[in-house]
C-alpha cells in the first residue's frame, strides 16, 4: 500500500462540495480536529456517510478500512479505489493482508480510520467490538483516536428505505497517546475503546429529543424486526408509512420520527431486538428436527467471492435453515452449508447475508425485497450457542 499524493488532492478538491450537500441533508455539527497523522481513528458506526463525517473532522486523507463488497461494485468501487484507495477487508474477517497495509500506511505517515464494529448498527446500540482492535492499536504505537458520531442511526436507520434529518454530531471523544498505550496492556486498552467509543441513540435521545423528519419513516424495519412479540410468530412483520404490524395477528405499531415505538409491547426498537434474540432460545430451535424449515425466504441474488475485487454470480436462489445446516437451493443448483461450517456471518446493507466457510468459501446474499438478514445470522448463533453480533 502506498500513499498517493492525490490523495490529499481529492480531498482538498471534493470535501467542500460534498460535505454543503451532505449538511444540507442531515444538519451537521462536525467539530474539527487539529491532530496531524500518523494515528489510527476509530469510530462507532450507525450510517452509510459516517466516513464522510470522520473525514471531515481532520485536515488529512484518512484510509479507511472497507468492507470488499464496495470495491467489487464494477464501477464505482473501481473509482473509489483509484481515488481514496481504502484498505479492503472481508467482514467478518481482520486478515494479516489487511494488517500489513495499515501498518504500511502509518509507516509513511498516514491515518488509518475503522468502524471496529464492522457493521452499522440495527438497533441502535453498539455492536459487538472485535478485541482484536485493542491489540491493532498498541502495536501501531500512534495516537488512537476514539471517535463518537451521534445522531446518525436515526438520520438513516440501517434497516430504513428513507433518509430523515434532525441533527447529526461528531466529535474526538479521546486521544490515547503512544506514551499511554505503551503503559497499557491488551485488555485496558480494549476497555478504555468500548467505553468511550459507545453511542446509544436512545440514550442520546433521553438527554436531548431531537426529531428526524421524513417520508415513510417505518418502511423497511421488517428487515430488522423479525418477531412479533405479540403471537410469537416469524418473518410476520409487514410495514407501510409510518405504520408496521404483524400479519399474523394483525397487531400495530407506529414509529414515530423521535425514533420511538407507538405499540403495545416495547418504545424503543433495541428492547424490541433483545426480546426477539431471546425469543430464539424460546423456540428451542436446536432440538427441533432436522427436516423442519426454520426459515425459508426467496429471491435471493447470491454470489460466491473468487477474490477481494471480483464475485461469480450464481443466479436467483431460496434459502431453507434447517437445526443442522443452511440450503441454498434453485431448479439447477444447491447448496448445503452445515451450521458447524460457518465460520462467519456479515450482513451486508439491510438485506444482504454474507457466509464465511470454514473452508475459505464465501457466499454473498442478496435480496431486494425487505427480507430479514438479521434473522438468518441470529437464528444460525444461536445454533452455534455463539454471541449476536448485532
Amino acid at each position: 500500500m502506498k500513499i498517493r499524493r492525490r490523495h490529499k488532492i481529492v480531498k482538498s478538491m471534493v470535501s467542500p462540495f460534498i460535505m454543503p450537500v451532505l449538511n444540507r441533508k442531515f444538519n451537521l455539527c462536525i467539530k474539527k480536529s487539529e491532530l496531524k497523522p500518523p494515528f489510527l481513528v476509530v469510530a462507532n458506526h450507525a450510517s452509510d456517510f459516517d466516513a464522510f463525517f470522520v473525514s471531515a473532522a481532520f485536515g488529512c486523507p484518512i484510509y479507511f478500512v472497507m468492507s470488499d463488497h464496495v470495491s467489487s461494485i464494477p464501477v464505482a468501487g473501481k473509482l473509489i479505489e483509484f481515488f481514496v484507495r481504502p484498505l479492503p477487508i472481508t467482514k467478518s474477517s481482520l486478515d494479516v493482508g489487511t494488517v500489513r497495509e495499515i501498518i504500511s500506511v502509518v509507516n509513511q505517515g498516514g491515518a488509518v480510520g475503522i468502524f471496529p464494529e464492522g457493521n452499522k448498527s440495527f438497533a441502535g446500540d453498539m455492536s459487538f467490538i472485535k478485541p482484536s482492535i485493542a491489540k491493532l492499536a498498541k502495536k501501531l504505537n500512534v495516537p488512537l483516536v476514539i471517535f463518537n458520531i451521534i445522531g446518525g442511526y436515526f438520520s438513516q436507520p440501517r434497516w430504513g428505505e428513507t433518509k430523515r434529518k434532525g441533527r447529526i454530531c461528531a466529535h474526538v471523544a479521546k486521544v490515547i497517546e503512544p506514551q499511554e498505550l505503551e503503559k497499557m496492556n491488551v485488555k485496558q486498552i480494549y476497555k478504555a475503546i468500548k467505553t468511550n467509543l459507545s453511542v446509544n441513540a436512545y440514550d442520546e435521545q433521553e438527554k436531548d429529543l431531537v426529531h428526524f423528519s421524513g417520508k415513510k419513516l417505518a418502511n423497511g424495519i421488517e428487515s430488522m424486526l423479525y418477531a412479533c412479540p405479540e403471537c410469537g410468530a416469524i418473518g410476520t412483520i409487514r410495514s407501510q408509512g409510518d405504520r408496521f404490524w404483524c400479519s399474523a395477528c394483525g397487531d400495530s405499531n407506529k414509529y414515530l420520527d423521535t425514533g420511538y415505538v407507538q405499540g403495545n409491547h416495547f418504545e424503543r426498537l433495541n428492547e424490541w431486538d433483545k426480546w426477539q434474540k431471546q425469543h430464539i432460545f424460546d423456540l428451542k430451535i436446536e432440538s427441533k428436527p432436522n427436516d423442519e424449515v426454520l426459515l425459508h425466504d426467496a429471491g435471493w441474488r447470491v454470489e460466491q467471492k473468487r477474490t477481494k475485487y471480483k464475485n461469480k454470480k450464481l443466479g436467483i436462489f431460496e434459502t431453507f435453515l434447517f437445526s443442522d445446516r443452511l440450503l441454498i437451493a434453485n431448479k439447477k443448483q444447491r447448496f448445503e452449508v452445515g451450521i458447524d461450517k460457518v465460520a462467519g456471518i456479515a450482513i451486508e446493507g439491510a438485506c444482504g447475508l454474507q457466509l464465511w466457510l470454514k473452508t475459505g468459501e464465501v457466499f454473498r446474499l442478496k435480496n431486494a425485497a425487505p427480507v430479514s438478514a438479521l434473522k438468518y445470522a441470529d437464528f444460525i448463533w444461536a445454533l452455534q450457542k455463539k454471541e449476536f453480533l448485532f
